[in-house]
């Protein structure tokens, strides 16, 4: 079992020393803490605790079609923290394997951090007009 976590540990520090996997991580992290702190920031001032029902997703075509508790606005830091968990986990254990493929899934994870942190903008704007 020791031997099993010295591998991973020196995987991710010959990992870290590569600029691709710092720019990725570091900004991965970035993005995702913005993205949590961005209804806090916005919302929590306006009352966001207050109100029975909130709404978290707009369709083009019927309008607001999805309403929940406040808390809910948090569900996707926390679908983007998973896929970052996942993501670096897979790029650490290939790394010696297959170093192409490690970077292949860093660079989804800084992606869909990416997706994920403009999907939270737009539901923030929506409960900022809605409210």
């Amino acid at each position: 079992m020791i031997k099993f976590f010295n591998v991973w540990r020196s995987s991710f520090k010959e990992m870290a020393t590569v600029r691709y996997f710092q720019i990725t991580i570091l900004g991965g992290l970035f993005v995702l803490i913005c993205t949590t702190l961005l209804p806090v920031w916005r919302l929590f001032p306006t009352g966001l605790q207050d109100k029975p029902a909130i709404p978290l997703h707009y369709n083009i075509y019927s309008g607001i079609d999805l309403f929940g508790p406040w808390w809910n606005i948090f569900m996707i830091p926390v679908i983007g923290l998973i896929i970052f968990v996942f993501n670096l986990v897979c790029a650490i254990a290939i790394w010696r394997q297959e170093k192409v493929l490690s970077y292949f899934y860093l660079g989804v994870s800084a992606g869909s951090q990416l997706i994920l942190f403009v999907a939270m903008v737009f539901v923030v704007l929506l409960n900022l007009s809605y409210g």
